[in-house]
């Protein structure tokens, strides 16, 4: 697959099938991704991949929190909608009223249900930086996911970076392993789409002449 099809047939995918991604499959692509630039090649990142029996241990506990409305408590504090800035409300706004358009009633308990159950994805990849980094390790840790998530495109598999995986930290800590001086960023659900109205879902993107300033 060349790069432009790589990137625009990406989308967040909300619906996976059972068919599992092997462990090989998973190293190919957290080894290309190891390819991202990072601030002086300081490498921050770190992959922690679910999948098996562990996925199932994760999902369990996730669904459970979940269902019962336990309040989030993500190691990156989250932020009301309406505190963001005006442009990106309305770009989040715009994605409600086209879920909204294909759903119908049906939204809540669609998008509640892929939610709960992790999107049913069969692998899922913790992503962490230190504690002791600056916060432009974040960026370079959002350039790695981007690179892996292109990466298993190519491969002709899907994914969808998500807070609903971090939301309940400890169900990946205790599982996976995380030591306590890592902050686990972002979850990313990997697998191949599924069959499913929600994947049809592709949103727009804001004009390049509202994103892009070019002066000589």
């Amino acid at each position: 697959m060349d790069l432009t099809t790589a990137i625009t047939s990406r989308h967040s995918t909300r619906a996976f099938t059972d068919e599992p991604v092997g462990r090989e499959t998973i190293t190919e692509i957290v080894a290309l991704a190891r390819r991202a630039p990072s601030w002086v090649d300081s490498q921050p990142w770190r992959v922690y991949a679910a999948i098996g029996a562990a996925r199932e241990r994760i999902a369990r506990r996730h669904a459970e929190s979940s269902t019962s409305g336990a309040r989030g408590r993500s190691d990156i504090a989250t932020m009301h909608r309406d505190q963001w800035a005006s442009a990106q409300q309305r770009n989040m706004a715009g994605m409600s009223e086209s879920l909204l358009a294909l759903l119908g009633p049906d939204l809540e308990r669609v998008t509640g249900e892929a939610r709960a159950s992790l999107f049913g994805a069969p692998a899922l990849l913790y992503l962490t930086i230190p504690r002791a980094v600056p916060q432009w390790s974040l960026y370079d840790l959002g350039a790695f996911a981007q690179t892996l998530m292109l990466a298993a495109r190519d491969r002709g598999l899907d994914t969808i970076p998500a807070y609903e995986l971090v939301r309940y930290p400890a169900e990946a800590r205790e599982e996976m392993g995380i030591p306590d001086d890592e902050i686990l960023v972002v979850g990313v659900a990997l697998g191949h789409r599924a069959d499913a109205l929600i994947n049809s879902l592709v949103t727009d993107r804001a004009p390049v002449e509202q994103v892009l300033t070019i002066r000589d």
